[in-house]
């Protein structure tokens, strides 16, 4: 069973992987050489806006991308709105995002 406090995140999670492809999400061998996003991706500092899980390296609350991806805006709109979260740094925190929930389902699943 899932755990009541994760399952607003699942949600988002489903959403998210409704609108965008797999292969829009994947963070590519070559993009990872290319680029250098920050490890780790999200990061929750009790001096930093109470502890709100943000991008790293910036002050955007990653429950604000759910929030937009969520209400229907593109990943476009989002990007513009914030543009200390670069392209790669979102994609890579949804695929991040992806790989625990789905883990998180193989784990309940296999706990039934």
């Amino acid at each position: 069973m899932i755990s009541p406090g994760w399952q607003g995140f699942f949600i988002n999670l489903l959403l998210i992987s409704a609108v965008f492809p797999y292969d829009m999400l994947k963070v590519t061998s070559s993009l990872e050489r290319n680029m250098s996003l920050p490890e780790p991706l999200i990061i929750s500092d009790p001096r930093r806006l109470g502890g709100t899980p943000v991008f790293a390296g910036t002050r955007v609350p990653v429950q604000t991308f759910f929030e937009y991806i969520e209400g229907g805006d593109t990943l476009e709109v989002f990007l513009d709105h914030f543009p200390d979260v670069s392209r790669e740094h979102a994609k890579a925190v949804l695929a991040l995002s992806r790989s625990a929930l789905l883990a998180e389902i193989t784990h309940a699943a296999a706990a039934a």
